[in-house]
């Protein structure tokens, strides 16, 4: 096997693991919606929004994901993308405050969307 073949197993792995960690923490937030609730008291209307502030930022997150490949390459820019996608939920763990979770789901947003890019120009 050559070098450059392996290279590039290598990259569909780690992208591939990457979709998976990305996959586990999407579909974490969704049986955690009713909790959120109660634990915060608030409204469904207001409740969405912890979806709808991180789904807008995931543009932010793709915009800033091209950015980041053309400067670090893949490989750092997915390990930056892994980070922040920790630093989002680890701070979604630690609210304590409504408006503190919203923000996290921010930070959250923007790793899914660096992540979704990122991830994509692994493959490619």
């Amino acid at each position: 096997m050559s070098l450059q073949t392996t290279n590039f197993f290598r990259a569909l792995f780690l992208a591939y693991l990457s979709l998976f960690v990305y996959g586990l923490n999407d579909n974490i937030r969704g049986p955690l919606f009713p909790e959120i609730l109660k634990e915060f008291s608030v409204s469904d209307t207001k409740g969405a929004l912890f979806f709808a502030f991180s789904s807008a930022m995931g543009f932010l997150g793709g915009y800033l994901g091209r950015l980041t490949i053309e400067k670090a390459g893949s490989r750092r820019s997915l390990q930056l993308g892994t980070l922040v996608l920790m630093l989002g939920m680890g701070l979604i763990a630690l609210a304590s405050q409504f408006w503190v979770l919203l923000l996290s789901s921010m930070v959250l947003g923007v790793s899914f969307g660096f992540l979704g890019v990122v991830q994509n120009f692994l493959v490619i």
